[in-house]
């Protein structure tokens, strides 16, 4: 059974953030877990996650190696993503 909190991503509204989201999740990862992995505080990977902030041009070439999705994708949703 699904709910709509299982269906929350739509890449025809996701924002950068949503689409950060949607990475780490399909990578199976925390947001404490990718946090750290980027070398970055929980509190500024949630603030790119919900759109208050953006990640430098090397956090967002990391997290794109990190997340096995394409910078351009993360930053326009087309590319190689997760949908």
């Amino acid at each position: 059974m699904t709910t709509e909190t299982d269906n929350w991503y739509s890449a025809e509204t996701a924002t950068l953030g949503d689409r950060i989201a949607a990475g780490r999740d399909k990578a199976g990862m925390s947001q404490s877990q990718l946090s750290k992995r980027l070398g970055v505080t929980l509190s500024t990977l949630k603030a790119w996650e919900n759109d208050v902030s953006e990640p430098r041009a090397n956090r967002l070439s990391m997290l794109a190696g990190l997340l096995n999705v394409s910078v351009m994708w993360l930053l326009t949703g087309e590319g190689e993503g997760v949908g």
